[in-house]
């Protein structure tokens, strides 16, 4: 089975001004693949940046391949996660921020909970 969902917000709260934001997911349960995603945007003339945030991997049992997008500031590029047990991930994925022109390595730790 998998899952899909959609969503959108508003968010204020003082004093901070308004911002949209835009996300989705699907979940693959049967081989653990997904993909989420999510955008921010500062709605009112104060505040007017944004950012996105995207990752996702395509599981193959325990090693998934795929892509992770975090910007501005951290950068874009593939993404390779191993899953020894379905609770737990480990994610390295080296990333370029074009804005910034700067690469980097990022690495996480993933635990699942249901």
């Amino acid at each position: 089975s998998f899952n899909v969902g959609v969503g959108i917000g508003v968010e204020h709260r003082k004093p901070y001004p308004l911002r949209l934001r835009l996300n989705a997911y699907y979940d693959r349960e049967s081989d653990g693949s997904f993909f989420y995603t999510q955008f921010d945007k500062g709605i009112d003339k104060v505040e007017k940046d944004s950012w996105i945030w995207i990752d996702g991997a395509k599981m193959f049992g325990p090693v998934g391949i795929g892509v992770l997008v975090q910007m501005p500031d951290a950068g874009a590029g593939p993404k390779v996660e191993f899953r020894p047990h379905d609770k737990f991930a480990l994610w390295v994925a080296p990333v370029y921020d074009w804005q910034n022109r700067q690469g980097r390595i990022m690495v996480g730790l993933k635990l699942m909970f249901d």
